[in-house]
């Protein structure tokens, strides 16, 4: 923002103007070099000659929280970045029975404090092949319940009925 320059009688005290503003930037004081090395002492008192003063800032930086979902209270990465930078994503998040998706909002060009959460697409491909039976030599079954939600490697023993995966292929599966 614009700061008033003041006009004072010679031998007459200046004061301190009304701090500026910078987008993304916090008023660090005044100084009497441009080299912002001499810190200005208000008010001024007898002056006598023309004088300049500069402003130094110091660059705004914000915390940008990445969630895997939005009530998560631990965050899986929390970030400090500098007003108008970009934030880093941390490693895709897993969740049973979903597919990450991506994060929201957008972490670039941060002008404020941020929390971002993973965006999630429900599974449904596994029930796409449910009625081909065959199950190949290669590789390891997933065992599912009806929801979609894994279950791990190990074959269920609670009654109930299952969706056993391996590779490509789905079936259906009965425990007595």
């Amino acid at each position: 923002s614009s700061v008033e320059s003041q006009t004072i009688n010679h031998g007459g005290t200046a004061v301190a103007p009304t701090a500026p503003t910078k987008a993304g930037h916090t008023f660090a004081g005044w100084h009497t070099d441009e080299d912002l090395t001499i810190a200005a002492s208000f008010p001024v008192t007898n002056a006598t000659d023309d004088a300049e003063f500069w402003a130094k800032w110091t660059l705004n930086s914000y915390t940008v929280t990445f969630k895997a979902l939005e009530a998560d209270e631990e965050a899986l990465k929390t970030e400090t970045v500098n007003h108008g930078s970009n934030a880093t994503a941390p490693t895709a998040p897993t969740r049973a029975g979903y597919t990450f998706t991506g994060w929201s909002p957008a972490f670039t060009n941060v002008t404020s404090n941020l929390t971002v959460v993973a965006q999630w697409e429900e599974i449904t491909s596994i029930f796409a092949n449910r009625e081909n039976p065959k199950i190949g030599a290669i590789g390891v079954q997933t065992y599912y319940d009806l929801k979609g939600t894994s279950l791990g490697t190990t074959k269920p023993t609670a009654p109930g009925v299952y969706l056993e995966k391996h590779g490509k292929h789905v079936r259906r599966i009965a425990v007595r």
